[in-house]
């Protein structure tokens, strides 16, 4: 399939696909929880309370059903996005959300956390191929699996790439939270690690994700008048590369709604096409 655009008329702010990176709990759910329209936060986390009582939200968690049973949430991840493709309304896709108006359509879809997804993955590919991981007992009654070769990591950042491309092809601004750490040096070794001062995604392997995303926000807890607030980093600095296609201050508010009319003021903006518009 081949889409044509004339790109003159195509606003950076029609389809957002924007990546979130930033250290556990600094704000990267809330920050999310700011963009215009009806918003589906796929929870990975187990932590949907983060965004409770925020208005055109809604939640579904998955999770697996622990100890020796088959890990499902990754087949349901899975289920979900086939949903999305044949319809973006709420209805379809829990009992929970049969009353709400199929007038009422999905505006941003939030991946809440990558690596939780990630994992999810793994644990339902090492179920269903024993070669991907090996059996670690923890006590006399308890073992975990856990990831032992490249196979196995590199099915996980596979599939986690192909749900984020699926996402992509739907008419939905798509959002994914992604947990930072230090990044590592090219001479660093498990016994003597050494860092190159700088910031990346965890794990590491998931910067490959990048690529895919127009924006690339940072948040950080920022020190703002001896209270230590959220604040997004949309520029790269030192520290991280950041990236947007938007006009940006160095450090904004969190809030999606107000940058993007921030970058509409700035840009001269009038009637634009979105991505996928007719």
């Amino acid at each position: 399939m081949i889409e044509a655009f004339e790109m003159e008329k195509v606003s950076p702010t029609g389809r957002l696909h924007v990546a979130v990176v930033g250290a556990e709990k600094n704000g990267k759910s809330r920050l999310c929880s700011t963009a215009p329209g009806v918003k589906l936060f796929l929870d990975f986390d187990q932590r949907a309370e983060s965004v409770a009582g925020i208005k055109d939200v809604y939640a579904l968690t998955l999770k697996d059903p622990g100890g020796y049973q088959m890990p499902q949430a990754a087949q349901d991840t899975l289920d979900i996005v086939a949903k999305l493709e044949a319809s973006l309304c709420l209805t379809n896709l829990h009992p929970n959300f049969k009353h709400i108006s199929s007038d009422i359509k999905i505006n941003n879809i939030i991946l809440d956390s990558g690596v939780s997804l990630g994992k999810c993955i793994a644990d339902f590919e090492m179920y269903n191929n024993k070669d991907l991981g090996r059996e670690v007992k923890v006590g006399p009654s308890f073992s975990v699996r856990i990831q032992q070769n490249f196979d196995a990591w590199n099915a996980e950042i596979k599939t986690v790439e192909s749900i984020v491309l699926r996402l992509f092809a739907l008419q939905v601004n798509v959002y994914m939270t992604l947990h930072e750490t230090l990044e590592h040096a090219d001479n660093s070794t498990p016994k003597e690690p050494k860092f190159t001062g700088k910031v990346t995604v965890f794990p590491e392997r998931y910067s490959r994700l990048l690529r895919y995303f127009n924006e690339v926000w940072r948040v950080k807890l920022t020190n703002v008048s001896n209270r230590y607030l959220p604040r997004v980093y949309p520029l790269p600095d030192y520290a991280f590369d950041a990236a947007t296609t938007m006009l940006l201050d160095p450090v904004e508010e969190p809030n999606i709604e107000a940058m993007i009319a921030k970058h509409k003021v700035k840009s001269g903006q009038t009637k634009v096409l979105s991505v996928g518009t007719k």
